[in-house]
């Protein structure tokens, strides 16, 4: 007995420049009146887009098993463009034969080893142009719609409860296999629930295969329906482009070789912010374009659709694309934690060396002025000293009379002068000391008043040395304030520290 069957097969596109969606034809498609904003027409950002319906001889379909174990009686082709840039060429075969043949033709149309023609153009060619090609890499996705009514073969009862003939039968049209019988209790076919709730209906999921039938009892609703099984499928293929696409990339970063230890901390902000920007990017590309598919929450026609959807993602490479995938973001924002980490570690590396050599300058220029400070005080105190001493040799130089100085003797002169170049050598050593004296703040004022009254005192003692009933007071009154002013200046180089 023959069977009239309809064969939809989605072929995934390789990505290309394509042009715009234009206007949505899937009512043409499918044979519906358009229900704007309802059901399979709801308005999605995620929707498929149905465009380029076109019809064409049936003896045009070439296929090798076509016209021998199957008959052609329609060939209709689209195209569906999804969020992310991705196209499906949609292949819609009405085809009469045997149950034999009927699965001859699902696998003409899928297997990837054979090459369907349109005439004398390849399929992608002759429904999206030259440019286009099947992406091969990619699983096809495959829809058989059977008719119901008294001779359907599933949808009599229960759709989970076939008999063991029966359910061997569903398993090779899913399959796509003539030569062998396959044990129903060790091949599970997803039945998902809401979607076979009416009866007349059945509708089988196994890996990319969908086997529904009895659609075409429900009218305009089965052609709905029939619709919403495509557009599963599509966002099911455009969600594993994405998934593979961005696993690619995932990949391609983590290959990226490491930064060099000793690259400056500027070059590795600018490297971290670059990948953080293609990750962050990815991450959203991944959920934009695959997780919103595979969670159904862009499948459209309600619970029904939801249900069958659902089992279409699991049967597929879906999930596990999307678990490697988010492992690989995952690897990589762990990657980019540890660049951050190291840019961070170089940042305070570079920050310690311009203090470190900050330091290095300040204590430099520190230095040289404690040596300048230093220099001034001995050069000045060598030359208060030598003069003081000058004047003591001067003053030992003084006759008393004719016959003789104020010492009495040469050899009293020659001690004085000695003892006098001693006490220069204590003056220096005391200056020394005076001049690393911290002064308290509140005594300051004290120290500089205390400097200009040894300045006046030891100019009345200079000028009563003029004097010759006053020299040795003057002398004296000279030659102490003038260390005393000595020290007390060395002492207000401190100042400036406090």
């Amino acid at each position: 007995m023959d069977i009239r069957a309809r064969v939809i097969t989605l072929y995934p596109v390789s990505p290309r420049s394509a042009g715009s969606s234009g206007v949505d034809q899937s009512a043409l498609l499918f044979g519906i009146t358009p229900r704007d904003g309802q059901s399979e027409f709801a308005p999605s950002p995620w929707r498929p887009v149905i465009t380029g319906v076109r019809s064409w001889d049936p003896a045009d379909y070439g296929a090798p098993q076509a016209g021998s174990a199957y008959r052609v009686t329609g060939v209709t082709t689209a195209a569906a463009r999804m969020t992310g840039g991705f196209e499906v060429v949609l292949l819609d075969i009405a085809v009469t034969g045997a149950l034999d043949g009927i699965i001859q033709a699902e696998r003409d149309a899928y297997d990837p080893a054979v090459e369907i023609k349109l005439g004398p153009s390849p399929l992608a060619a002759a429904v999206l142009g030259d440019s286009a090609s099947l992406e091969y890499a990619a699983d096809r996705q495959q829809i058989l719609l059977l008719p119901g009514g008294p001779d359907a073969l599933f949808a009599h009862g229960d759709p989970d409860d076939l008999p063991v003939s029966r359910a061997g039968t569903l398993r090779k049209l899913l399959i796509k296999d003539t030569d062998i019988g396959y044990r129903p209790g060790q091949m599970a076919v997803r039945v998902p629930a809401d979607i076979n709730g009416p009866d007349r209906q059945a509708v089988y999921v196994w890996a990319t295969n969908t086997v529904a039938e009895g659609l075409d009892q429900y009218g305009e609703l089965g052609r709905l329906r029939a619709l919403g099984l495509a557009l599963s499928n599509c966002q099911t293929i455009a969600a594993s482009m994405a998934a593979r696409i961005i696993r690619a990339a995932a990949l391609t970063e983590l290959d990226t070789p490491a930064p060099a230890s000793d690259e400056p901390a500027e070059t590795l902000r600018d490297r971290a912010e670059q990948r953080i920007r293609r990750v962050a990017r990815l991450r959203h590309e991944l959920n934009r374009d695959a997780e919103t598919h595979a969670i159904g929450a862009a499948v459209l026609g309600g619970r029904p659709m939801v249900s069958y959807h659902r089992a279409v993602v699991a049967e597929s490479e879906l999930p596990t694309l999307l678990a490697a995938t988010q492992h690989l973001l995952e690897q990589l924002g762990a990657s980019l934690a540890v660049e951050q980490q190291l840019r961070s570690v170089q940042e305070a590396r570079e920050t310690a060396e311009q203090q470190l050599s900050v330091a290095r300058s300040t204590q430099g220029l520190l230095n040289q002025s404690e040596a300048l400070k230093s220099a001034s005080v001995i050069f000045a105190s060598v030359a208060a000293v030598l003069g003081l001493a000058g004047l003591f040799a001067q003053t030992a130089a003084i006759p008393g009379a004719q016959d003789g100085t104020y010492f009495g003797s040469l050899p009293g002169s020659v001690i004085f002068v000695l003892a006098v170049a001693l006490f220069a050598v204590v003056v220096g050593i005391a200056v020394r000391v005076a001049s690393r004296v911290s002064v308290p703040a509140r005594w300051r004022p004290a120290v500089r008043a205390a400097r200009w009254t040894l300045i006046a005192v030891t100019s009345l003692g200079i000028l009563a040395a003029a004097f010759g009933a006053l020299v040795p007071a003057g002398v004296v009154v000279a030659g102490v304030g003038a260390v005393a002013l000595i020290l007390l200046v060395a002492a207000e180089f401190e100042f400036d520290r406090g």
